[in-house]
C-alpha cells in the first residue's frame, strides 16, 4: 500500500534533500499528495528514478510538482544493479567507466554500432572478482554518446536513456511496432493518470486494444483525454485506417492505495501473432 500521509512525514522528519526509488512508486506519491501537501516546500534538490523507465511526460509531472530535476537511473541486477545516472543536463546517462564497459551492438547480427546508432546494450564489468561478466547481453535499446557534455564531463561517455527491452516490442495493424515507451509517452502525460495496461486479443482479422487506465479525477474528462492522446499515434491511426485495428477501447478505474512494482504494461493475449 502506498501511504501517502506517511511518505509526508517520513520526508519532513529526516529532512529529505534527495529521494530514489521506483519511478512508478514516487510517481504515485507524487500524483496522490500534489494537491494536499505542496511538495516545493520540502526542499528537495533532485529525484533520482530507477529500477524502471523514466518516460518525458512522468518527468515533466514530477518536476512541476516538486521544483527540482528528476534524474534517470540505469542499471542491471547481474551488473550490481546501479551502471548510469543522468546528469542535471539530462541528455543521456553517464556510464560508470571505471567498473563498466558498454557496447552497441546490432542484436541481429552482433556487429558493434558506432556512437550515435541504436541497438542493444552489451556490458562487461571491469572491477568483479566473484563473477565477472564478459559482453553480457541486455536486451535494452539505446546509444553511445561520445563526450564532451555540457555538464563539464570531458572524458565520461554516456548512453541514451533506454527505449526499453526488445522483447517488450510487438505489432498491430500493418506491423506497425508498439512499445511500452510509446504508450508513455502519450498516455501518461494526461494530468491525473497512474498506471494504465493495454490487453491485446483479436477476436477476428482485427487486433483489439484494451486499454485500462488508474484515474485520480473526473473520470468522464479523463476517459476523454487519454482516448484523445491514444489517437494521435500514427500507429493507432494507420491501423484504424486500414480496417485492422477495432475501435480503441478504455477503461478507468479509480485509484487505490495498492501498489504492484514493475507491472507489466503490455499484455499480448493474441493466438495469432507474427512476431
Amino acid at each position: 500500500d502506498v501511504n501517502v500521509d506517511e511518505q509526508m512525514r517520513v520526508m519532513k522528519e529526516q529532512q529529505a534533500k534527495v529521494i530514489i526509488g521506483l519511478t512508478s512508486f514516487i510517481y504515485r506519491v507524487t500524483v496522490l499528495a500534489r494537491d494536499r501537501y505542496d511538495l516545493r516546500s520540502l526542499g528537495l534538490k533532485a529525484i533520482i528514478c530507477s529500477s524502471e523507465p523514466l518516460s518525458e511526460a512522468v518527468r515533466h509531472e514530477m518536476e512541476a510538482a516538486w521544483g527540482c530535476k528528476c534524474l534517470s537511473q540505469y542499471g542491471l541486477t547481474e551488473m550490481g544493479l546501479a551502471t548510469t545516472i543522468e546528469c542535471q543536463v539530462q541528455t543521456g546517462l553517464h556510464i560508470n567507466e571505471a567498473d563498466f564497459m558498454v557496447e552497441v551492438i546490432d542484436p541481429d547480427t552482433g556487429k558493434k554500432l558506432p556512437p550515435g546508432e541504436e541497438g542493444e546494450l552489451i556490458w562487461t564489468s571491469l572491477s568483479f572478482h566473484g563473477s565477472p561478466l564478459l559482453r553480457y547481453r541486455s536486451y535494452d535499446i539505446s546509444k553511445f554518446i561520445v563526450p564532451p557534455c555540457d555538464c563539464g564531463h570531458v572524458t565520461v561517455g554516456k548512453i541514451g536513456k533506454p527505449k526499453g527491452r526488445r522483447n517488450a516490442a510487438t505489432k498491430i495493424g500493418l506491423g506497425e511496432h508498439i512499445f511500452p515507451a510509446l504508450f508513455d509517452e502519450a498516455i501518461m502525460k494526461v494530468h491525473g493518470v497512474l498506471n494504465y495496461q493495454l490487453v491485446l486479443t483479436k477476436p477476428s482479422f482485427r487486433d483489439h486494444l484494451h486499454f485500462t487506465v488508474e484515474y485520480n479525477g473526473d473520470m468522464v474528462k479523463g476517459k476523454e483525454e487519454v482516448l484523445t492522446a491514444i489517437m494521435e499515434l500514427e500507429e493507432i491511426r494507420s491501423g484504424l485506417e486500414n480496417d485492422l485495428l477495432d475501435p480503441v477501447e478504455v477503461e478507468m478505474r479509480e485509484v487505490t492505495s495498492e501498489f504492484t512494482p514493475k507491472m507489466k504494461p503490455i499484455i499480448d493475449q493474441r493466438e495469432r501473432f507474427d512476431s
